[in-house]
């Protein structure tokens, strides 16, 4: 029987001996019928250790459990390979197909008597992998990615390669014979390229962190300081500017060569907007940035407005409500509308959440701006806010909202704003959100009565949750502005009408 005593194991014959050498049995824990080797000075089981040929009669090796490798078996980066009866292979080269992982090619080194993870040159220049058998075709480990042949010998020669032996079609390599194999990133050697994780060469564009680089067919990088237009690089015709200290394209605002911004697929942002460092810039198709220092000041309206002459008030812009929940339209939303476009002013068209289906009240919402015709032209809002909203408050807020958005992106490619108090910003995570979606925000410094719109609408300072900064701020609901005999409720839209029109259409 097997008797645990101290931190060993040992094996006691019918006589109550100790005894040593070989053991077949199967009462040792759970392992069925196994082979044991107790060392014939000590007796105690041998554990995670070669058993010595002088003493068992072959090369054997003991598991952490104690029995004998029988087939393969892996432990600190050695793969050990042995028979039925626990004779492991002989040093040298095996091609086998009796380790259950199809014919492979094994090299068992001399030490170890296992084949051992990793890069060596005994027999010839060849990479184990973890799994035991040599490598062919490629592999990346770490910032290496090594590529042999059929026959497991690594491409090691300082060089260039192109080949299609290795797995991936036709392509470029760079081999550095002090690594065995390709490393990952920069370099000179040869020419400028830069090495991929996936081992070959760049061709086209790849962008690792901050950094686009750019290559040709060749892989022969731009590398040199300055404007590239070009539609070599498999984003069509593209404007790019290249850093040379980077060897690339840096993601982020620059004013080398002029004011541009580069996005994070590395060419410069043309013909479109970008908020950064709390400035909203304009790009023109040179990309060619300049700042949108204008501002348009305009008011919110709903069905209880209806005597309102849209063409005649003063507004740069009119947001008027379009429907509710999934059963109510504002009947007199197509007049209001038809009256601000006839002025020339920006028009925009708000959903106010009753918290029901999010998908559904969405489907009301883009169903309504169709049949109003102004799907495109007007920019496109969820109201967020307590009243008649079930939901809100729940904690399912952000996504709620989330659906929402995402639902009128998906069947208009339109970004729609959010509109929330400015309090509700702080109160749950809205990155989800804001990475995609505009931010419409509330906060009045008092409730009396204002005349005409504030160039510099009071606000805490307290920042705007994930947003940076919003793109409509609505600082009052008592203000009286000129051609409207009531109050409204006013907003400071940060931008011009060209931005305006850019925010309507899909994007």
């Amino acid at each position: 029987q097997w008797v645990q005593e101290g931190s060993r194991w040992y094996y006691y014959d019918a006589s109550g001996s100790r005894a040593s050498g070989w053991v077949v049995n199967s009462t040792f824990k759970t392992y069925g019928l196994q082979r044991y080797w107790l060392d014939t000075t000590t007796k105690a089981l041998a554990s995670s250790e070669l058993v010595k040929a002088s003493e068992a009669g072959y090369w054997a090796y003991a598991t952490r459990y104690g029995y004998v490798v029988r087939g393969r078996y892996t432990e600190g980066g050695v793969t050990y390979l042995a028979d039925n009866d626990g004779r492991l292979e002989s040093p040298g080269w095996h091609v086998s197909s009796a380790y259950g992982q199809g014919l492979q090619r094994y090299y068992v080194d001399s030490t170890k008597h296992g084949c051992t993870d990793g890069y060596s040159a005994d027999g010839y220049a060849h990479y184990t992998t973890s799994a035991g058998y040599v490598l062919r075709g490629h592999l990346t480990s770490g910032t290496v990615t090594y590529l042999a042949d059929n026959d497991g010998r690594l491409a090691t020669s300082e060089g260039w390669h192109v080949s299609t032996a290795y797995g991936q079609g036709l392509q470029r390599y760079y081999v550095t014979a002090a690594s065995h194999g390709c490393v990952t990133g920069y370099s000179t050697a040869g020419w400028a390229h830069y090495t991929t994780p996936a081992g070959y060469v760049l061709r086209g564009h790849l962008t690792s962190g901050t950094v686009t680089y750019l290559a040709d067919n060749d892989g022969r990088l731009a590398t040199s300081e300055g404007w590239l237009v070009s539609s070599a690089y498999g984003q069509g015709l593209q404007r790019y500017y290249v850093t040379a200290a980077k060897h690339g394209c840096v993601t982020g605002y620059s004013t080398a060569g002029w004011a541009h911004y580069t996005t994070s697929e590395g060419y410069a942002l043309r013909n479109a907007y970008i908020h950064t460092d709390g400035v909203l810039y304009r790009a023109d198709n040179d990309a060619y940035l300049l700042a949108v220092s204008q501002c348009m000041d305009g008011i919110d309206i709903a069905s209880y407005q209806s005597s309102m002459n849209t063409s005649g008030v003063s507004a740069d812009f009119i947001i008027v409500k379009a429907t509710q929940g999934t059963g109510y339209n504002n009947p007199y939303a197509s007049s209001q509308l038809s009256g601000a476009v006839s002025a020339g002013k920006g028009v925009g068209l708000y959903h106010y959440a009753e918290g029901g289906d999010a998908v559904s009240e969405a489907d009301h919402f883009v169903a309504r701006a169709r049949s109003l015709g102004v799907l495109g032209s007007a920019v496109l809002a969820l109201d967020w806010e307590g009243g008649d909203n079930a939901t809100f408050g729940s904690g399912s807020d952000v996504s709620w909202c989330s659906t929402f958005l995402n639902r009128v992106y998906q069947t208009t490619g339109v970004r729609a704003l959010l509109y929330v108090s400015k309090a509700v910003t702080s109160e749950y995570n809205w990155s989800s959100v804001s990475s995609s979606y505009g931010l419409w925000v509330a906060q009045y410094a008092d409730m009396d009565s204002h005349s005409g719109y504030q160039s510099d609408p009071w606000t805490d300072g307290n920042g705007y949750g994930s947003w940076s900064s919003p793109t409509i701020f609505q600082y009052s609901s008592t203000t009286y502005v000129s051609g409207y005999g009531s109050q409204v409720d006013v907003d400071k839209f940060y931008g011009d009408l060209s931005y305006w029109k850019y925010l309507a259409g899909a994007r």
